[in-house]
């Protein structure tokens, strides 16, 4: 079954640092999280805390079950791209993407009918479904929001990556 721990090196490949955006929507942001997840999850009250994070309280964020709740994805790499894809979007993308693909209740929710879909699928399959509903999450975000439309070739190139197998 997949880990957190197994997660993590793919997600930290893509979120390697400090960012501070005006045209980013999600604000300040060191390692992917957000301020406003740190003032939340770690009670940080300025930006010197964010900028200096530790990787003990990366993990205290990630493990909370906004983040990670893929323990019972079969196939590692589904589960990390997942994560990625929830962490870069905003949370609930991920699985509303998934459940288009899976064809099953598009409502944003994790529960065991998409967990139990998920597992059926062939992961290869799912992984190139994965990163084709991203690339097309994106290329709408960018049309939808102009301002955002710099972001969009790294976007498409963090869309194609698949995680190495665990």
């Amino acid at each position: 079954m997949a880990t957190l721990s197994a997660a993590m090196p793919f997600l930290l490949r893509n979120e390697g640092g400090k960012v501070n955006d005006s045209a980013d929507p999600g604000g300040a942001t060191n390692h992917g999280v957000t301020f406003i997840a740190a003032q939340r999850l770690l009670g940080f009250t300025t930006l010197d805390q964010l900028w200096n994070i530790t990787p003990d309280q990366l993990l205290q964020v990630y493990g909370s079950p906004e983040y990670w709740r893929y323990d019972g994805v079969s196939d590692q790499r589904v589960a990390s791209k997942l994560f990625d894809i929830g962490v870069d979007c905003g949370l609930g993308t991920e699985v509303r993407c998934l459940q288009k693909i899976l064809g099953v209740a598009d409502d944003g929710v994790w529960g065991p009918a998409t967990l139990a879909a998920t597992n059926a699928q062939e992961p290869n399959q799912l992984l190139q479904a994965l990163c084709e509903a991203a690339r097309e999450h994106y290329i709408a975000v960018a049309q939808a929001h102009p301002r955002e439309g710099k972001f969009l070739n790294g976007w498409e190139k963090r869309a194609e990556e698949i995680p190495d197998a665990a």
